[in-house]
């Protein structure tokens, strides 16, 4: 009963957080969710098989659920923790800008000419 009604809470605050994200975070966050969810029904199955079994196997399942517990939430957390970053990138793209056109300062259409003929003929690029 309390881990239903920790899944309930959890699913409220999921939900109010929700509202906040953009569409692209909230991609984010579902797939999260999702992943999440599959991961705890698999726990439920593991710690039900646990309550069926005896002896050393049962409390083997049930550290296996706890595990599976455990891996459920990572996920979501790591799901957040990925919607923040696309949300804290779309308010302000001005950093990611800078460092993509710095990485493309890099390269030149020469530069790929010269490695490809060199490549093509069997020379070294200079």
């Amino acid at each position: 009963m309390k881990k239903f009604a920790l899944i309930l809470a959890t699913a409220g605050l999921m939900s109010m957080a929700a509202c906040t994200k953009s569409p692209e975070a909230q991609n984010v966050v579902d797939a999260g969710d999702n992943a999440a969810m599959a991961l705890e029904n698999t726990a439920d199955n593991l710690e039900a098989m646990a309550d069926n079994a005896t002896g050393n196997t049962a409390a083997g399942l049930e550290n296996a659920a706890d595990n599976a517990d455990a891996m459920a939430d990572n996920v979501q957390d790591k799901a957040e923790d990925k919607a923040d970053a696309i949300d804290a990138a779309l308010a302000d793209p001005g950093p990611l800008r800078e460092r993509g056109l710095a990485r493309a300062a890099a390269f030149s259409w020469e530069r790929t000419a010269r490695e490809l003929d060199a490549l093509l003929h069997g020379g070294v690029a200079a």
